[in-house]
């Protein structure tokens, strides 16, 4: 589903830049040991590896770094970047993400939105030892999470529904999960938490409507395993509202997927992708293609279809 990794267009504009700056001054010239030079060099080199791991896609850094390391580069890290992007197929290389992101907090937002109201339902999902996803209370269901998101063989141990994650300096509530329903058909898992926590908290009702083209939607999730954040600046693609796609932890095969544009980066699967106009949740957020430009979310009328066949 995600497709080859590109180039960043800044990468491209900083290496241009540097081989202006050769030309200009002449390569002997530019490349001499002066301190001054030798100074500028280092920086410019690390540069270009910060720009290179400002990307939510590690295939992405990787393939970057690769490049300039081929080209010549980043001579001074040459040795240690070949490292890691070749041991165990680059898991070491980090990514981080400096650019501005187009999301808003939730503290922004007046207290009777219909995105607050949502955020109350959405949480961090914390496997210890494993990682971290955003999940959300859904009424008459228990809290979902995508399968992927949990280890292998998970036990109710060790995983945490963490409400209130809005800043960093924020009071949470951390949830132990009590149990675990798998629902491999869609590729989902529901989570059940004690019964006087879930009876007091906030849940999103489910519908299962189906989307219109074009419409405008918006996503409440934790980006990176951070605070809470919204992602509004989005709608359904207007052509292929459900397309059949694969995506991690689904199992063999396409599936429908509901198809759309809000931002997201690590840590959003599991997020709950909501209609603007009249705030039904049209879909769980699972994957996304390393340009940025879909995100793909399985319905909830499909999650609703195999939470039925599964009891």
């Amino acid at each position: 589903m995600p497709e080859g990794p590109g180039i960043n267009p800044t990468i491209i504009a900083a290496v241009c830049g540097l081989l202006g700056a050769i030309a200009g001054a002449g390569v002997t010239g530019y490349f001499n040991q002066s301190a001054q030079l030798s100074v500028e060099r280092a920086k410019f080199e690390a540069d270009l590896i910060l720009q290179a791991i400002d990307t939510e896609d590690q295939a992405t850094a990787i393939k970057t770094l690769k490049f300039f390391a081929d080209a010549g580069l980043i001579p001074s890290y040459e040795e240690k970047i070949r490292t890691l992007a070749e041991d165990d197929e680059g898991a070491a290389v980090p990514t981080l993400r400096t650019s501005p992101a187009a999301y808003r907090s939730l503290l922004e937002l007046p207290s009777d939105s219909e995105a607050a109201k949502v955020g109350r339902s959405v949480g961090l999902f914390v496997a210890e030892g494993y990682g971290r996803c955003t999940a959300f209370l859904a009424e008459g269901h228990g809290v979902i999470v995508p399968r992927y998101c949990l280890p292998d063989a998970a036990e109710p141990d060790g995983l945490i529904f963490r409400l209130g994650f809005d800043a960093p300096d924020a009071a949470v509530e951390e949830l132990p999960i009590a149990g675990i329903e798998q629902l491999d058909a869609a590729g989902l898992a529901v989570l059940s938490l004690q019964p006087d926590a879930a009876r007091r908290l906030s849940a999103l009702p489910l519908r299962g409507r189906e989307p219109v083209p074009g419409e405008a939607v918006f996503m409440v999730h934790h980006p990176r395993g951070g605070p809470k954040q919204l992602s509004d600046d989005c709608h359904v693609d207007p052509e292929r509202p459900i397309s059949r796609s694969v995506f991690p932890g689904a199992g063999a095969g396409e599936r429908p997927m509901l198809l759309y544009t809000c931002r997201s980066e690590g840590g959003s699967a599991g997020a709950p992708v909501v209609a603007a106009s009249d705030g039904a949740v049209l879909g769980i957020h699972v994957a996304g293609t390393p340009d940025g430009f879909e995100r793909y979310a399985v319905p909830v009328a499909d999650f609703l279809a195999g939470r039925s066949g599964s009891r």
